[in-house]
């Protein structure tokens, strides 16, 4: 498959990696799997000397070739790397003593089990078998990991889906909330994972430790990982090791290989609103929530198939799902005149709410070769379907104006070979292509649109004449209409691998690699319905976006690379991981052709082709963890390291600049506003659109340069290439780990991350002596800080004489201009107890708060504060007061547990997760008119502007409610034959509580709830294992 390239860009660039074929032809090198468990230890006699020469093998039936062995040096230290997940037994042999052998010991995730010997003096016939505790506390790794098995996932009363699963962890934050299975995004598998302060960005999906993320925003999947493919996932949430760029969630993915044993399952469940109770409560009625947001229904199976082709050769799994979930919308009813041509009134009909409704179907195989003693090959293929069918729909954005958006072919196939040479050189490899195709469609079954520039043009010009129009109410809070912004239809490919070499000698464990990505991706920027929308303040017209769509656009990712170099060395009771990385993104843009469009009928020009980003960073690491009794169950431990943020080619939040803003086609200005009075109430602007002076109903075009080749934002070179010029954090911690009984321990932990190479638009055009500062006052309100009537200063407004003259947006260093940091400090304290006699409890507690600056940047570019997002701010095209440039939250703490237990011998199951999380920050959008603006600022707004936005919440003033849940499951075990058949009954959300998850930003309905938690739900399901 050809990276996407213009149909001018005369072939394109060519000189990467391009094909299948040639990926294919990566197979014969040998690539990186991800960090896997590993067993060391000190073997001595029965005197303490240490015996080198001793034979140490690792069997486990998780291994297709059944043992790993090794030899211990010339102190007496053995390593056995790379073990799958599994029990293991480890024998110890050498000649003139007593063969000792060690069972039980438990190995998942990238855990260091340590496993000593002491041999006496007898017949290598004679074994000695050592039957005890497998460790829990590891000695040797810095890393923070919390690895949940199959067993573990299928036993939790939470949704399956990744997001969901990980986000149980202590410090884990995810987007988005789920009860019973009614959430689930089939581009994330489970919303965005951020912890101990780190960016969306920085998630990471990997499968054997390579990306299964996109190249579109580096963050995602864009299909739900099918969670019956994996023996375990492993949620690393700290890391030394420098195998990876981020510091993040990073979420590894183990596939299940088979066995020499058929064996399958089929998990399904199913629940729907008339097994839900009942939470929305008179005091949610009078906040003004209209309907609660439950579930309507869900149902979801996954099967799996696996056993051997040959027996200890060739092993086989596959497997399939289904999952479709539909959720009504709170306070969201299907508007009457959804594109009517003859009324922009609001009109929610209460005989029918509102639904999302997601779909997704999964298909994936994958084959085992052990070829010999040595190799080992692995193939594996999936492909999805996938339907956001409603998502977009919200308690503020109508259905008409949300549009689906489906997934196909959505999949990728992926390759690995592994070989360790000898007991001391393991050679690894991974090579994965993925391809993924997504398109916005029209709702309520109106014509969809052709995916061609002409198709889109006559839509544009047909959705005008019929008034299909988007429309956003200040007032109301609502969107609704039409569509009101621009979408895209997506192409994109992408063939991450990774190489490595690892070497080792007991003491130390080293390991060279290097990983690259690349790829393309082609997306048509289009508007459904018209390219334009309106907006109104409570019905009222004032203001008109306009939007010089369609265009195609282009981007290659021409290189991720990362090389590396760690070691891990055991010094005694100290083990010491350093390494040094090394990283280089760099896009490029082919030449691409920007037609006309309605409201730029005369644009006709073509972009050359156009290099992107080139980064290059040294990224160093290092950690100790300290046995500090010599007994293996007391761990200090400590590390330091420097992170470099995600980047992709869209690019999401923040990076989002160095993604889709930085390719040529979208920085040509393609939006504008222009206020407008509606004078008669036709709700037809009465002024030619084209024009960009004021004229008629219509104020001046706030940018002149609208649809130009002129860029609406240029780059200081120095942001765009070199070393250390990409985003980055630091990240320090320190944690004690104790086990406090056997299979149980104990971590307290400190983390802070801190922020560099912050990035700032200064508008060159205009200077701070360009704007007027003017302050007012926030409403007198019980709901407000202090019952408000408080002063909010630091407000700008541009000077009446610049306000049409075009932005020359100059994007570069914040430090430019001065300083500016944001840092994050927390604790954790996690307990850990393994599954001991049918019971599993993991969990604890996690507190930190976040620190942000941009004082001295804003007081030199004021422009920032004017509706830019600032300092990571969600609140995006509100004014930003500059008294509040400094920001600190106060510690938000969390509390997660998620335990089992099974009663033995009647077989039953109870689980349970509880979860205590503070809620959001609150936004109050202030909408201030000229008449409250003008005492201070002396004079009506800039460019005839009706009014001004503000939020008038001081950042970190107020939070929504916490959210308690406590979900609940209870199994019963039935045995048929050598079947397995476990029945669940799922309460998730046991004490129906109702707390407020979202609330709406405007301040005409200040804290009238958008979204609660989704009442309790009752959820049958099976789990059959044959």
């Amino acid at each position: 498959m050809m990276r996407p390239t213009s149909s001018h860009a005369s072939g394109g660039r060519m000189h990467r990696l391009k094909t299948p074929c040639v990926s294919l032809g990566l197979l014969l090198i040998p690539s990186l799997l991800y960090a896997q468990a590993s067993i060391t230890g000190i073997v001595r006699d029965t005197s303490g000397a240490v015996l080198p020469g001793v034979s140490v093998e690792a069997s486990s039936p998780a291994l297709i070739e059944k043992v790993r062995s090794v030899a211990t040096n010339e102190a007496g230290q053995y390593r056995i790397e790379n073990l799958r997940p599994g029990v293991y037994t480890v024998t110890f042999a050498l000649s003139g003593f007593s063969t000792v052998k060690r069972e039980a010991i438990e190995l998942s995730g990238t855990f260091v089990a340590t496993v000593n010997a002491e041999m006496r003096v007898g017949s290598v016939e004679e074994t000695v078998t050592v039957t005890g505790v497998s460790p829990v506390v590891d000695v040797q790794s810095s890393n923070r990991e919390r690895v949940l098995t199959a067993e573990v996932i299928n036993n939790a009363p939470v949704n399956r889906y990744p997001s969901f699963v990980a986000a149980m962890i202590p410090g884990v934050n995810n987007s988005t909330v789920d009860v019973g299975g009614n959430s689930g995004s089939p581009t994330t598998g489970g919303g965005a994972l951020t912890v101990h302060g780190s960016r969306a960005t920085d998630l990471e999906m990997l499968r054997n430790g390579v990306s299964i993320s996109t190249v579109e925003t580096g963050s995602n999947t864009q299909g739900v990982p099918n969670m019956a493919v994996f023996a375990e996932m492993a949620v690393e949430t700290a890391t030394v090791s420098t195998e990876e760029r981020g510091s993040g969630v990073r979420l590894n993915f183990i596939p299940r290989e088979g066995g020499n044993t058929f064996s399958g399952l089929v998990i399904s469940s199913f629940a729907n609103e008339g097994m839900a109770g009942n939470n929305f409560t008179q005091a949610l009625r009078d906040r003004g929530l209209k309907t609660p947001n439950n579930l309507k229904k869900s149902g979801e199976v996954n099967a799996a198939y696996g056993g051997p082709i040959l027996r200890d050769r060739l092993w086989f799994f596959g497997t399939m799902l289904y999952n479709r979930t539909q959720n009504w919308v709170a306070g969201m009813f299907v508007n009457r005149n959804a594109f009517s041509p003859s009324s922009f009134a609001y009109d929610p009909d209460p005989n029918q709410p509102a639904f999302i409704d997601v779909l997704t179907r999964n298909a994936a195989g994958r084959v085992t070769w052990q070829v010999n003693s040595i190799h080992k090959l692995a193939f594996a293929y999936e492909n999805t379907y996938t339907c956001q069918c409603s998502t977009a729909t919200t308690a503020i954005v109508s259905a008409e104006s949300g549009l689906p958006q489906r997934y196909w072919p959505n999949g990728g196939w992926n390759a690995e070979w592994t070989a360790p040479l000898t007991s001391h050189v393991l050679l690894e490899a991974v090579v994965y292509h993925r391809f993924i195709n997504s398109r916005r469609t029209h709702p309520f079954g109106l014509p969809d649109v052709g995916d061609s520039i002409e198709d889109v043009f006559a839509y544009n010009m047909d959705a005008i004449a019929k008034n299909l129009i988007g429309v956003q109410d200040q007032a109301l809070g609502i969107t609704h209409h039409a569509s009101t912004v621009s979408n895209m239809r997506n192409k994109s490919h992408d063939s991450p691998f990774r190489v490595a070499l690892s070497y080792v000698t007991g003491a130390h464990s080293y390991k060279f690699g290097v990983s690259d990505n690349i790829g393309g991706k082609q997306n048509l920027v289009m508007n459904f319905d018209a390219p334009y929308s309106y907006r109104f303040n409570n019905g009222v017209p004032n203001q008109i976006t306009m939007n010089a769509t369609p265009f195609l656009q282009f981007a290659n990712l021409d290189a991720d690379l990362g090389v590396y170099a760690q070691d891990r060395w055991t010094i005694k009771r100290a083990t010491v991981s350093y390494g040094l990385r090394y990283d280089h993104f760099a896009s490029s843009f082919p030449e691409q052709h920007i037609g006309p469009a309605p409201l730029v009928p005369n644009r006709n020009f073509t972009l050359p082709s156009t290099a992107g980003i080139s980064w290059h960073d040294i990224s160093p690491r290092a950690g100790v963890a300290y046995d500090l009794f010599g007994n293996g169950k007391t761990a200090v431990k400590g590390s330091f390291g420097k992170y470099v943020e995600g980047q992709a080619l869209r690019g999401s939040d923040a990076n989002v600049i160095f993604g889709d803003g930085l390719n040529p086609a979208q920085r040509v200005v393609t939006t504008a506003n222009r206020s407008w009075n509606d004078a008669n109430r036709n709700f037809r602007p009465d002024c030619d659109l084209l024009n960009v002076a004021a004229n008629g109903e219509c104020g001046a075009l706030s940018n002149t340069d609208f649809g130009s080749l002129r860029p609406g934002s240029t780059y200081d070179p120095a942001i765009l290439r070199g070393w250390g010029k990409r985003m980055y954090s630091w990240q320090f911690s320190g944690s004690v780990q104790q086990q406090v009984m056997k299979r149980m321990s104990v971590e307290l932990s400190y983390f802070r991350r801190a922020y560099g190479n912050f990035n700032v638009v200064d508008d060159r055009a205009r200077s701070a002596s360009d704007f007027d500062v003017f302050s007012i006052t926030a409403p007198g309100d019980s709901r407000l800080p202090d019952g408000g009537s408080y002063t909010i200063g630091g407000l700008y407004n541009v000077k009446p004489a610049m306000f049409s003259t075009p932005a020359d947006n100059y994007i570069t260093f914040a430090s430019n201009y001065g300083k500016q940091f944001e840092h994050w400090d927390g604790f954790d304290l996690i307990l850990n107890a393994r599954p001991q006699g049918g019971f599993s409890l993991q969990g604890g507690l996690s507190s930190g708060r976040t620190t942000m600056d941009n004082c001295a940047v804003a007081a030199k570019l004021p422009e920032i504060l004017t509706g830019l997002s600032v300092l990571n701010d969600v609140n995006a095209g509100v004014q930003f007061p500059a008294q509040y440039c400094h920001e600190q939250s106060p510690f938000l703490t969390q509390a997660k547990f998620l335990g089992s237990y099974e009663i033995p011998k009647i077989e039953v199951l109870i689980s349970g997760a509880f979860q205590s999380v503070p809620g959001p920050q609150l936004i109050g959008n202030f909408i201030a008119t000229n008449a409250v603006v003008l005492p201070s600022l002396g004079r009506p707004l800039a460019g005839g502007a009706a009014n001004v936005t503000v939020n008038v919440v001081p950042p970190g003033g107020l939070y929504g409610d916490r959210r308690n849940q406590f979900d609940l499951r209870l199994g019963k075990v039935l045995r048929f034959g050598g079947t397995r058949t476990k029945v669940n009954l799922d309460i998730n959300n046991v004490f129906n509580a109702n707390p407020v998850l979202t609330e709406n930003t405007s301040f005409a309905v200040f804290r009238q709830p958008a979204s609660i938690l989704p009442a309790r739900i009752a959820r049958l399901g099976v789990q059959f294992d044959f």
